[in-house]
């Protein structure tokens, strides 16, 4: 169990790991927007960066499992082209 939940999307870009390296999920949208920790959401795809909290820091349990997530919308409607990400 890792206690992480993603959203759904299509497309959907996500990046999993353990351990306690600080790692960056980043997505560019066929109209050049880069999505990562600074621009959460783009505005002409309807794309989504969602990233795992670390519980620790309000006084919960250390986590040493990650997620950072992109997703557009379910629906299909994100511009189609091509998504670049690393």
């Amino acid at each position: 169990e890792t206690g992480i939940c993603l959203e759904s999307g299509i497309p959907r870009f996500t990046m999993t790991w353990k351990g306690q390296d600080d790692l960056d999920l980043r997505v560019i949208t066929p109209g050049g927007f880069e999505l990562n920790k600074e621009n959460r959401v783009d505005p002409t795809t309807g794309c989504v960066l969602t990233l795992s909290t670390d519980p620790a820091v309000d006084g919960g349990p250390a986590r040493d499992q990650w997620a950072e997530n992109v997703a557009c919308p379910p629906d299909g409607s994100a511009t189609v082209g091509t998504y670049t990400f690393f």
